[in-house]
């Protein structure tokens, strides 16, 4: 006759913790893209620097001069919480601040041109012409501003 196995209890055994050394990583590694957007601002540091502001620009429109600034903030807070995490309503506080500067930006643009100053990166971006588009629709430029 078989013997029956002995199953193996979980008691005994401590559950297993996460690394922090990934999420420190990515703190590290929004730093060092901060720092190639603030080289690629200024036209500096070859073509992945100033790609990936061009890039931030199409985006954000002049609110991409702050993007090197709240990836810095992200992930000082990072590196500064317990558990390595950006605190979600941190995170989303920032991307919405950034998408408004965005908005705001681009609400005095003319909207027949809109489209192509967007494109070109200038004012408010992508980002701008969208917010400010669905701004405008319900509220004037002065009050879209409130």
């Amino acid at each position: 006759m078989a013997k029956k196995r002995k199953k193996k209890s979980n008691k005994n055994q401590s559950p297993k913790v996460a690394s922090p050394f990934w999420r420190q990583v990515y703190a590290v590694v929004l730093i060092v893209i901060a720092l190639f957007m603030l080289l690629g601002s200024m036209g500096w540091g070859g073509p992945l620097p100033v790609k990936l502001f061009e890039l931030a620009a199409w985006f954000f429109g002049f609110a991409a001069y702050f993007v090197p600034i709240i990836l810095v903030f992200l992930s000082v807070l990072k590196l500064k919480s317990e558990d390595y995490l950006i605190p979600f309503g941190k995170l989303l506080g920032s991307v919405m601040m950034l998408s408004m500067m965005a908005g705001v930006l681009h609400v005095f643009v003319d909207r027949e041109t809109s489209f192509e100053a967007a494109r070109a990166g200038d004012y408010g971006g992508v980002v701008g012409h969208v917010l400010s588009g669905f701004f405008l629709k319900f509220l004037t430029d002065v009050t879209s501003l409130i």
